[in-house]
C-alpha cells in the first residue's frame, strides 16, 4: 500500500506544475527474500505510477540503501514492464 506521504506529494506536484516525484526504494525487511522484495516493490510502484500519471506527475526511483544492486532494479523494471 502507498503511503499517505507519497500520495500528497503526488498531488503537491502537480498543483505546482512540477512533473516528477522521487520516492526512495529503502531497505528491504530482514527475512523478506529479493524476489518478494521486488514484487512489492513493483505492486506499490504501479499503485503510486497510476496515481500521478492522473495528475500527469512521473514517479523517479532512487536507487539507494538495498537498491543500489543493478540486479535488483534490473528484476524491478522486468517486474513492471510484466503489466505493460
Amino acid at each position: 500500500m502507498v503511503s499517505d506521504s507519497e500520495l500528497a506529494a503526488c498531488r503537491q506536484n502537480a498543483k505546482e506544475h512540477c512533473p516528477l516525484v522521487r520516492v526512495f526504494g529503502g531497505p528491504i525487511p530482514v527475512g523478506l527474500a529479493h524476489v518478494a522484495a521486488i514484487r512489492l516493490a513493483a505492486e506499490r510502484l504501479r499503485e503510486l505510477g497510476d496515481h500521478a500519471a492522473m495528475r500527469g506527475v512521473m514517479v523517479l526511483m532512487e536507487s539507494h540503501d538495498d537498491w543500489v544492486v543493478p540486479a535488483f532494479l534490473r528484476h524491478l523494471e522486468l517486474e513492471l514492464r510484466n503489466d505493460v
